[in-house]
């Protein structure tokens, strides 16, 4: 198991009181949990310096030195690694105004002395699930951004001008041929008609969806490209689609979707415009850029082989 991983059951106790602190570290410990012990705010900035994958915070409020508040508050302001460390505080005597400073601060609970050990081991499994499930979020988010980014560098690439003339994309030269090697050869030659964007669009389009009938689906779920390819598809046509729509056509969860598209905003490939008539529908499209790139993209595709 990784750091990061680590933290979401690595737990510093703050606790001025030795024998408290020794409590509830035995009870932690007991229960599988990797426990830190400070015994007041300074010493715990110390150890959070030290031990930065610690992902759950237990302490006590009224403390020497620097008590539980403004240690919470020092370490906010120091550290913002995008998942927030669970804080739980715990008092014996409970005031309106701590309470209301311990909630501003983020905390996900308040418990009172002497302690509950079936409250405390609640609260601490809660404040587990809810860091392990941002850490998986925020990975989800890098990976994202990094395929997006990857995605926008292929398109960056994308430059036909030095193609020869009847080149496809992928495609080998045809070797060639004398006139007279078959008898078709004299034959007048058919001029092909030309494939209008759309159509090579949705041609792109059928063969990604053909591809999953014999591989499987998994190994290409991230939706970016085939969202890009919607909004492309969109573009050529004159239409507009709103978010929900390509959300439902992305074949992910809307979350998932959601998120692919805010990077792919944040990459400069999509951007969003509301509805005039509706201001409760966005759409969104291509940016500038990205139809630009698309032009040449397709104009390399479905150049005759």
């Amino acid at each position: 198991m990784s750091g990061s991983e680590n933290a979401a059951r690595t737990v510093l106790v703050v606790e001025d009181d030795p024998e408290a602190s020794a409590e509830i570290v035995n009870l932690l410990t007991d229960s599988g949990y990797i426990c830190q012990q400070a015994y007041d705010g300074l010493t715990a900035l110390a150890k959070l310096r030290g031990e930065p994958t610690v992902g759950i915070i237990v302490t006590d409020i009224s403390m020497p030195r620097m008590d539980g508040l403004a240690f919470i508050e020092s370490m906010r302001a120091q550290w913002n690694t995008g998942i927030d460390k669970q804080v739980i505080f715990i008092t014996g005597q409970p005031e309106l105004e701590k309470s209301v400073r311990a909630l501003k601060l983020g905390a996900i609970d308040f418990i009172q002395k002497p302690i509950n050990p079936d409250e405390l081991l609640a609260a601490i499994r809660t404040g587990s699930e809810t860091y392990e499930m941002r850490r998986q979020e925020l990975v989800a988010q890098e990976r994202a951004s990094h395929a997006v980014s990857a995605m926008k560098a292929v398109l960056d690439r994308i430059d036909v001008s030095g193609w020869a003339s009847g080149a496809s994309l992928g495609a080998s030269p045809r070797p060639s041929r004398t006139p007279g090697d078959t008898p078709a050869e004299n034959w007048p030659a058919r001029k092909a008609e030309p494939e209008s964007k759309v159509d090579v669009v949705r041609r792109i389009i059928r063969s990604r969806a053909a591809r999953n009938l014999f591989f499987d689906a998994d190994l290409f779920a991230d939706p970016c490209w085939n969202m890009l390819l919607d909004l492309a598809a969109h573009h050529f046509e004159g239409k507009k689609i709103s978010i929900s729509s390509l959300c439902i056509a992305s074949g992910v969860p809307q979350t998932t979707a959601l998120r692919r598209i805010e990077e792919m905003v944040t990459c400069g490939l999509v951007m969003r415009t509301e509805d005039p008539h509706d201001g409760r529908r966005i759409f969104v499209e291509l940016t500038p850029e990205a139809k630009d790139k698309f032009e040449r993209y397709i104009g390399a595709f479905s150049a005759s082989p």
